[in-house]
Formats: C-alpha cells, structure tokens, sequence
C-alpha cells in the first residue's frame, strides 16, 4: 500500500540552520541529499489503496511531478492532479489537503537557497588584529537575499493559496565567541575602502592561532520570515533560515625595534 508522508508530520533538516518546522523529507533515497542548497524541499507520497491506487500514486504521481506541475523532482512522488486522481482509485481515498500544506508547497517553489558569503581578508590571505574584516553575500539573486516580499500563488484541487517570504537579517558567527547581526546583505570590499569599517564588518581583538588551521570559522545565517493568504485570511508560517561559513585567519602585526 503507497503510503502518505504528511507535510506536518515529518519535519527534516536538510541544510544547516533551517528551522526543522518548515522542512519534510529531503529525498526519496535517505542515503541522497538532493536538497542541495535549496532552504526547503519536500517529499511526499501520494496515498492509494493495495491496487490500482498504490501504483498510481506511485507511478503517475513521480509521471506528473516531473512535469513540474507543483515544481518537484520527478522523483519525488508528488503527482499533484494526476497522482491524486490515481489513488482515489484505491482503497483508501486521500484526505483533502490544508491550506497549510499548499502553502509550503508553494513556499518550496520560491526555491529559497542558502547564502554564499565572502569575507575581506579572502580565505587563505592574512588579515591583522585591530583590522576590519568585511562580511558580504556574494549574490544578488533575490532567492538568496530579498528585504522585499516575495510571492507564489499555487493551487492544488479546490486549495488556493499565496505565500510570501522576505529576508529579516543576517547573522554572522565570526568564531571568536562575537556574533554580529546585519540587517542587509553587505558588500563587497573594494580597494578603495582601505581600512574602513564596511556596512556588515568585524573587529578581531585575538589571532586565530591555536583554530582549527589557526584559522576562525565564520559562518552567515539568513533568516527568513513567512506567511500565506488563503480563503480565510492571513496566516503566518514558522521562520526559516540558511546558513553557510567560510574561514579567516587573523595575525597580529609584530613591530621590530
């Protein structure tokens, strides 16, 4: 018998940092992260009785996803109408579906991804105590980084929804036990800016001699914040996050009398 994963009922992390709330079942083969970096992705069985359901759902519902009819992998066995039609033929017919559980489908569909960040000094390049280090997210793609609204409108049977998602903040971890919250993405440092404090930077006050490489890890999380619009008005979903990091090794400049 095919069986049904519900959206609320099976929450999995697939990228570092991402609230568990909003996320189901990365990939069909639990062996596979085919989230890649992609904050929120789903997985899903279509229900279906011991028959002719349990292979339509399966079958015509991988079929129909591969079209990208709610924007899935064709592996992921999301059928969307033809899935559905196919276990209604079963033994068991599926529940009807919660606004809810559209509105992360559609939230998927916005393919929100996490960040990839940079830093001045570069990796592999020295950068002194006392010294900004810059901070930036090196995308501007508005899956990445977008202080405006983003929206989605799906529909699925009879359910029709609108999600929105925009970025909050960004929190940089910059391993020396200091945590900096920017409220922009940053930018990149630019020769000209010399020893200047930048709009997202930090100040080391130690070496990172004695890290791991003696270097600090830096790691950057996004997060975003969430809501739908269905039939009965506005309805706000769990936050979300995407998280990434990257290395600095800092010095101190030692003066020879």
């Amino acid at each position: 018998m095919a069986t049904r994963r519900a959206l609320r009922s099976a929450a999995i992390a697939c990228t570092v940092g991402v609230s568990a709330a909003l996320l189901v079942l990365p990939s069909a083969n639990a062996d596979v992260n085919q989230c890649g970096n992609l904050i929120i992705c789903i997985d899903i069985r279509v229900p279906g009785g011991s028959t002719g359901g349990g292979t339509g759902g399966a079958t015509g519902g991988g079929a129909e996803g591969g079209t990208g009819e709610v924007g899935f992998p064709p592996d992921s066995g999301i059928g969307g109408n033809a899935g559905n039609t196919a276990g209604q033929t079963g033994n068991n017919a599926p529940p009807p579906i919660a606004p809810a559980d559209v509105a992360l489908m559609a939230l998927a569909q916005l393919k929100l991804e996490r960040p990839q960040i940079k830093v001045n000094p570069a990796d592999g390049k020295l950068g002194l105590v006392g010294l900004p280090v810059w901070m930036w997210i090196d995308s501007p793609a508005a899956n990445v980084w977008s202080s405006a609204w983003l929206s989605k409108e799906l529909k699925v049977g009879d359910v029709s929804v609108t999600v929105f998602a925009r970025s909050a903040k960004i929190e940089w971890d910059m391993g020396d036990g200091s945590k900096i919250l920017c409220d922009g993405p940053g930018r990149p440092y630019q020769p000209s800016d010399l020893n200047k404090m930048g709009p997202c930077s930090h100040k080391y006050t130690t070496t990172s001699k004695g890290g791991v490489d003696d270097k600090f890890t830096v790691t950057a999380t996004v997060f975003w914040d969430a809501y739908y619009v269905d039939a009965s008005g506005r309805h706000n979903l769990p936050g979300m996050t995407g998280a990434n990091s990257t290395t600095v090794r800092i010095g101190e400049l030692q003066v020879v009398n």
